[in-house]
């Protein structure tokens, strides 16, 4: 047998498995699978993530303490109501008040450039906390709402005007 002849006859005996059709339906699979993949990636690479400003985090947590306002104790409402009032003034105003007191802290917004009414509405919310949180049998709040409503006033009012 001439050497010409078995490369003629190569193609009869032996067939490469990557010439085989489910080869190549393996491949076109395997291509779509890798597109797929590829697109779902730059999907999620381009999907702009939204970043909620954190004044607008905590106006949502109190319409939530406002809706959660009748099951709350009083004072465990005034507890979440000063946390709430502490987290902004000390990302707002970058002031380390979780520690101070409330008397301390009416101080501390004393420094601050805010107008009458907001430090009157400031000093008004923390004068019925002291005894709410304290002393809730003593204490003669008529409607927590309206401190909800307080400190939902001073976060709009003194929000920030550049996002962040």
């Amino acid at each position: 047998m001439d050497e010409l002849q078995v490369y003629e006859l190569y193609d009869i005996w032996y067939k490469p498995w990557w010439h085989s059709t489910p080869a190549k339906v393996f491949f076109v699979i395997l291509l779509v699978s890798v597109a797929i993949v590829c697109f779902w990636l730059l999907a999620k690479y381009m999907r702009k993530r939204v970043v909620v400003p954190y004044w607008q985090q905590l106006l949502a947590q109190c319409v939530q303490l406002r809706k959660q306002s009748d099951a709350l104790d009083l004072p465990i409402l005034y507890a979440h109501l000063t946390a709430l009032f502490k987290e902004y003034l000390e990302k707002r105003y970058s002031l380390q008040v979780k520690q101070l007191t409330d008397q301390e802290l009416v101080d501390e917004i004393k420094k601050l450039s805010l107008s009458e009414s907001q430090q009157e509405s400031v000093r008004e919310l923390l004068m019925y906390a002291v005894p709410a949180k304290f002393d809730a049998e003593q204490c003669n709040v008529a409607d927590p709402l309206i401190h909800i409503s307080y400190l939902e006033t001073f976060i709009k009012e003194t929000q920030p005007t550049t996002p962040s």
